[in-house]
């Protein structure tokens, strides 16, 4: 790939194929919660 054009056709297709996969196993990503920010967690352990 050598144009932002094709990367970011890549990059959208990749996606889906992601989401498609992830719905065919029962994962829905917009109903899991978010995951705690990682400089919390850093925090907290300190």
């Amino acid at each position: 790939m050598k144009t932002a054009a094709a990367i970011s056709s890549e990059h959208l297709t990749n996606n889906q194929a992601v989401r498609k996969t992830l719905l065919e196993r029962g994962i829905h990503p917009e109903n899991l919660s978010p995951a705690e920010d990682v400089k919390k967690v850093e925090r907290s352990i300190l």
